[in-house]
């Protein structure tokens, strides 16, 4: 039977992806997890607010569809999508029409508030 006191859950968790075929996949969910359980300890992070932020999540999902993809608006407007084509490395996450802070003041006046 595992520990899953407040001290060994973060651990428990990581210890499921020891085994991961991919180790490039292993290391970012690895990092994952370990970034997201710190954050919830940090914010000390309240049965309702974790209930309201799978909510937003699940309703995020609902407005997807093979042509609207709103996981993409999300990564957008939290930034992560200009984070990730700085990296430097030549690649870039997606192909942007725009930049970034004329798509997100559009999206975030726009769309977010239905979100949240």
């Amino acid at each position: 039977m595992s520990n899953n006191s407040e001290g060994q859950i973060t651990q428990n968790v990581l210890d499921t992806m020891a085994q991961a075929p991919n180790p490039r996949l292993k290391e970012v969910i690895t990092s994952l997890i370990s970034h997201l359980h710190t954050f919830m300890r940090e914010v000390e992070l309240t049965q309702e607010e974790w209930a309201q932020g799978i909510q937003f999540l699940t309703r995020t999902g609902h407005m997807c569809d093979d042509k609207r993809q709103e996981f993409i608006l999300l990564s957008d407007i939290t930034g992560v999508t200009m984070r990730r084509t700085s990296c430097g490395d030549g690649e870039s996450a997606f192909h942007r029409r725009e930049p970034y802070s004329k798509c997100a003041a559009r999206c975030v006046g726009d769309r977010r508030e239905r979100l949240v």
